[in-house]
């Protein structure tokens, strides 16, 4: 029997104190994190080369 590692995390990106996107993701690993980071990067349509972001991630509780 295997026990998951899969967590829920809200992740925030923000720019200058400004919030820009805000998602809750399932992540299985930090792999897994900095590919969901990256898709919610372009869902948001967020250059991150235009001024530095910022990420948040807050884990949540089940």
């Amino acid at each position: 029997m295997t026990t998951s590692s899969r967590k829920f995390c809200a992740v925030i990106i923000e720019r200058n104190g400004e919030e820009l996107a805000r998602d809750v993701l399932h992540i299985d690993g930090a792999a897994d994190a900095r590919s969901r980071l990256m898709q919610l990067v372009r869902r948001h349509e967020i250059d991150p080369f235009d001024e530095p972001i910022n990420c948040r991630v807050v884990e949540l509780s089940e």
